[in-house]
């Protein structure tokens, strides 16, 4: 797929495939297409040239997002997707369980709540609480809308725009291990990071971007390497598998 704005390309030609129970990491400096990739696959934008396909059904192409296809299930947290203001932090994680009795409601949202180190702030608002916590509180959302952590569908994805940019540490390995397990319940997940250590500890693919193109695809260990990551980031960036901690570690 490919995307221009203002007749600038900021997409070219990407192709990615992600099975069900995937994590997938969209890697690449400032500006080379992570967001708009994500954008399109969400239904937030038409891309100019190509089709997005979920279980063998067309749900977008260079015309329209198709509206006749099965509603897709997708959890969001994007750096521009805010909480509701006038919503309590409960308010904006339960907003879309109406169909259930007020049980299960309270029950589920708490729960997910407490996923996130969030349950004691239930009843303050989005202004009251710091970017990091409102990002916690998004995670929490995105999570209720695949399904919290129950077994999925295939049709269920979680996409993820720098989902911990704002997290100290235990909070931000607490997100991934959460989006680890949402992923063992038939979740694919596709996130957009600049921590390379982060993408490699989490991820089964990468994708490395750079000026709206694939650099390199595959695993971890065939992306992650010295010559391809310093050329990219246009730094000297050494790679090394650590054999203690068994992952591979990218040191500047």
């Amino acid at each position: 797929m490919s995307k221009s704005f203002k007749q600038q390309k900021v997409l070219d030609n990407l192709n990615l495939v992600i099975d069900k129970g995937e994590r997938m990491c969209l890697l690449g400096p400032s500006g080379c297409g992570k967001t708009t990739a994500l954008r399109l696959i969400a239904g937030l934008e038409v891309p100019d040239k190509g089709k997005i396909f979920i279980n063998n059904c067309l749900v977008s192409n260079n015309k329209n997002i198709l509206k006749e296809t099965p509603e897709r299930s997708i959890g969001l947290v994007f750096q521009d997707l805010s909480l509701f203001p006038h919503l309590n932090i409960f308010q904006n994680v339960s907003y879309a369980l109406n169909a259930l009795d007020n049980e299960k409601i309270k029950e589920r949202t708490n729960y997910l709540l407490d996923c996130v180190g969030m349950l004691s702030f239930g009843e303050k608002y989005p202004h009251m609480i710091s970017g990091g916590e409102q990002q916690r509180v998004q995670f929490a959302r995105a999570l209720l809308q695949v399904g919290g952590l129950s077994k999925a569908a295939d049709d269920r994805f979680l996409l993820l725009d720098e989902p911990t940019s704002n997290m100290d540490v235990a909070y931000e390995l607490n997100l991934l291990n959460l989006a680890r397990e949402v992923c063992e319940t038939g979740v694919g997940v596709i996130v957009v990071l600049h921590d390379l250590n982060l993408a490699a500890r989490f991820s089964d693919q990468i994708i490395l971007m750079n000026s709206g193109l694939t650099v390199a695809s595959g695993q971890p260990e065939e992306v992650l390497s010295d010559r391809i990551l310093s050329d990219v980031y246009s730094t000297a960036l050494r790679v090394e598998r650590h054999e203690e901690l068994d992952r591979i570690v990218v040191y500047s």
